[in-house]
């Protein structure tokens, strides 16, 4: 792995970004900002039963929904072999 990975990412014309805070306010930033350069935009995510999730859930499909961008929630399942 390089030292410096800002200039090992920029060669290869990509970014990594770290956002911290509440998920909504990040994903509506992210979405405007996406929206600038694509009309069309798909978004998946995977989905849980807690109720942060739920309530994190419902916030990520209204911002879907207010910016028009197509989402689909996944379920991820873990199976366990012996």
């Amino acid at each position: 792995m390089p030292s410096n990975l800002f200039n090992y990412l920029h060669k290869y014309n990509s970014y990594l970004r770290l956002y911290f805070g509440k998920v909504s306010k990040i994903i509506n930033k992210l979405l405007k900002w996406i929206k600038q350069y694509s009309d069309e935009i798909y978004l998946s995510f995977n989905s849980d039963f807690s109720k942060y999730a739920t309530k994190r859930d419902k916030e990520i499909e209204s911002l879907c929904i207010k910016y028009n961008i197509n989402f689909f929630k996944t379920w991820c399942h873990i199976i366990y072999t012996e």
